[in-house]
């Protein structure tokens, strides 16, 4: 599995594809080994799993959860299709500010791993898009934060986007101070 591992454009940041098992009752994958992880160097254990479904045109993000609560993700979706998007606020770190998006469906297989110090959000492409979230800390209130969806110069598939109340009163990227190094 660890050819399958292919760093994005975001340090330390990886996708990955899922051996698929396909029969006539549907379908079986696994999306995570700890040992495989283990092997890339990725050492994830998860504290929570999250699934999330969401209707065409939602926006959910951009999350992150800030030190000493931060926290790695294994992201994917189960069925459906959304846009994923990953922006870097480790002010060390030599794709500081970037983001990318990656897509990711039902029918792709592609899962993502997204290390501490980064937001994550998505935008669902269909109804009923269905998102699983493997986290390495317990969800802590306090720390949950975010960054303006729009604010970070990443081209979105829309602007008339459903957004919830508070991720629509998140700083902007301009107005952020990072507390990751």
């Amino acid at each position: 599995m660890s050819e399958l591992f292919k760093e994005t454009a975001i340090q330390g940041c990886y996708t990955f594809h899922s051996r698929l098992f396909k029969d006539q009752r549907g379908s079986f994958a696994k999306m995570y080994s700890q040992d495989i992880f283990k092997q890339m160097g990725l050492a994830v254990p998860i504290a929570e799993v999250f699934f999330s479904s969401s209707n065409k045109n939602v926006v959910r993000g951009m999350h992150f959860q800030a030190p000493p609560h931060d926290q790695a993700k294994i992201v994917n979706c189960l069925s459906g299709r959304i846009l994923d998007v990953i922006l870097d606020l480790r002010a060390s770190s030599k794709s500081y500010g970037k983001s990318i998006g990656i897509e990711l469906s039902g029918e792709n297989e592609t899962t993502v791993f997204i290390p501490r110090g980064c937001a994550h959000g998505f935008y669902s492409y269909e109804d009923n898009s269905i998102m699983c979230y493997a986290v390495e800390t317990n969800h802590n209130k306090e720390a949950d934060q975010g960054v303006l969806w729009n604010s970070f110069g990443f081209k979105w598939p829309s602007q008339s986007v459903i957004l919830s109340v508070r991720d629509g009163q998140f700083p902007t990227f301009a107005e952020f101070r990072s507390p990751f190094k």
